[in-house]
């Protein structure tokens, strides 16, 4: 939200600079043609036009922080639970273990509706193969990706994606979904790609 404001700020700021040296250099008191007029308007309307965008793009990049494993794990378990088929692309499922996000590892599983990259094989991933989901260890290609993802309702249209990071101490999670931010396409990209080379 920070960061809004400032954006925000920093544009209204710029705009007003503008009209204020157009107002110093052509006072109020002073006549002016009608296309000054026009010109002010459209400049309005361009700045409005920007600040919708920066409002719009805001709220279109959902984030969570998480200042505790618990709470990452947590959120974790309330992603996975949505309906449809689930992509995790992680390092060793750590957030895994917990009994409720098992049990919705397992059901999903079971329903064919798994699919986890991870960078070697746990115990838990060899239990939830068994169980039906299908595992994909990278491990041995040298590549390890930086980025961390969970693809949720793949299989749907307004299918999500949250992405992992470590920032200042914390878990952040953004949040995008399909059709609405790049970064979706991105990590559907990944998965294709892996599977293309057949990993």
């Amino acid at each position: 939200m920070g960061k809004l404001l400032i954006n925000i700020i920093v544009q209204l700021s710029a705009y007003a600079s503008l009209l204020g040296l157009y107002l110093t250099v052509i006072p109020l008191s002073q006549a002016r043609p009608n296309w000054h007029w026009v010109i002010m308007g459209c400049a309005a309307v361009v700045a409005t036009i920007l600040l919708i965008r920066e409002v719009k793009d805001f709220l279109s990049l959902r984030t969570r922080r998480f200042s505790t494993d618990k709470g990452i794990k947590n959120y974790m378990c309330s992603w996975i639970s949505s309906p449809g088929r689930t992509v995790v692309f992680s390092r060793d499922l750590s957030w895994g273990g917990e009994p409720g996000t098992k049990r919705l590892l397992l059901e999903k599983s079971k329903k064919s509706e798994l699919t986890i990259y991870l960078e070697n094989a746990t115990a838990l991933s060899d239990e939830l193969k068994s169980a039906g989901a299908n595992i994909k260890v990278y491990g041995g290609t040298g590549f390890v990706p930086q980025s961390r993802f969970t693809i949720v309702g793949s299989d749907k249209q307004g299918a999500r994606v949250a992405v992992g990071l470590f920032e200042d101490g914390k878990h952040a999670v953004y949040q995008f979904e399909s059709g609405k931010h790049p970064i979706f396409a991105l990590a559907q990209d990944l998965v294709n790609i892996t599977n293309r080379v057949g990993i």
